[in-house]
């Protein structure tokens, strides 16, 4: 792998195809990451690289100290709040208080891959990107079982370098790991932002805020619209995009004097959003009656359909109608979508191939001409 970014989406990118030795697969890794799961196949003991990441290249490598059986270990990086349940803990006389907000790592297995009780592991973790907390020799790496276990400082320190960190003589699996600092330092508490979740294409200077806690300063970010005013502050207004999207968002993190917050999302939708297709026959007999096609429904939009080829014969402006075909030909089904006040969404089309049917006048042999 030289460098980009492979996203798996709701999917998985897998590396080999079996425990034997030449179904193992081989990765060389300069650059670049996943985004989503990796899964490996892994059949023996060693160092096993798991190149995964978010916005940047955070690699999980482990050293798998001793294997029962082999399967596949999957890997991922989510930059979802890792919380600070079970915090502060010890380590070894060194007390962890606060996660990194950044993200978490998350290790599993799969198709018959056992650790082992008397067997361990060692890992080393790259935080690229990562500035709630700086990165130093006292990082640590601390475990949980899953997303809802508190974190605990299983295994033994060791010092990282870099962007990195290490952890000894781990031997929890399935388990998620995080990076935890050792600054007595309490996280800004961030609360939910307060402002429109659905607004029109093109609406401007829509206000969106949080909780004021001075002096920490905030930094927001737009997905489908670009921030208007408010800079670093608790409160802005945005300008949203002409492009309709299920999948904005205005996002915020708060900042004090010694750390970032957990970042807070409000997702948001920007009306009218165009239906992704319509479902209905594309092919049908000349002057057939009463075919079905619909859209999926949204609460409160009205639906303008133009029928080429045919009329509609039912349904005025709901998700759903019928239409009477006319004579063979080319004939289409157009449906704009709307939601009342905002912007009409782009037409979606779809073609519809109206084919001639011959019919007998009367009975007969099927190869006489005079049948037909």
């Amino acid at each position: 792998m030289l460098t980009g970014v492979i996203n798996t989406s709701s999917n998985k990118l897998t590396l080999g195809t079996g425990t034997a030795t030449g179904d193992l697969g081989a990765l060389s890794y300069f650059g670049g990451y996943i985004r989503g799961t990796f899964e490996r196949w892994i059949n023996n003991t060693g160092s096993h690289d798991f190149p995964v990441g978010d916005m940047n290249a955070q690699r999980l490598l482990i050293n798998i100290n001793g294997l029962s059986s082999g399967g596949t270990l999957l890997a991922e990086f989510s930059g979802d709040n890792p919380g600070d349940a079970g915090l502060p803990l010890d380590d070894d006389g060194t007390t962890v208080y606060n996660t990194f907000s950044e993200g978490y790592w998350s290790l599993d297995m799969a198709n018959g891959f056992v650790l082992g009780a008397s067997n361990n592991y060692s890992l080393q973790l790259y935080g690229t990107g990562f500035t709630s907390f700086a990165i130093n020799d006292s990082t640590r790496i601390i475990t949980r079982a899953d997303g809802s276990a508190d974190w605990m400082a299983e295994g033994a320190h060791l010092a990282g370098s870099g962007v990195t960190a290490r952890r000894a003589n781990l031997e929890t699996l399935p388990a998620h790991f995080a990076f935890g600092d050792t600054t007595n330092c309490t996280k800004p508490v961030t609360s939910a932002i307060t402002g429109a979740a659905d607004v029109c294409a093109g609406e401007s200077a829509v206000a969106y805020s949080v909780t004021d806690n001075s002096p920490n300063t905030y930094t927001w970010t737009i997905t489908g619209g670009v921030q208007a005013s408010g800079g670093n502050t608790n409160s802005i207004t945005v300008n949203w995009n002409a492009s309709p999207t299920d999948n904005a968002s205005v996002s915020v993190v708060e900042s004090n004097t010694c750390t970032n917050g957990f970042k807070v999302v409000l997702p948001v939708t920007v009306h009218s959003v165009p239906p992704e297709s319509i479902t209905g026959k594309t092919n049908v007999p000349d002057n057939s009656a009463g075919v079905t096609y619909s859209v999926p429904a949204r609460s409160g939009y009205t639906y303008l359909w133009t029928i080429t080829g045919g009329a509609q014969a039912s349904g005025g402006n709901t998700n759903s109608i019928t239409v009477d075909w006319g004579a063979a030909g080319t004939g289409n089904v157009s449906v704009v979508a709307e939601l009342p006040g905002c912007p009409q969404a782009p037409a979606v089309n779809l073609a519809v191939k109206i084919y001639d049917v011959i019919e007998s006048i009367q009975t007969g042999n099927w190869n006489d001409p005079d049948t037909w």
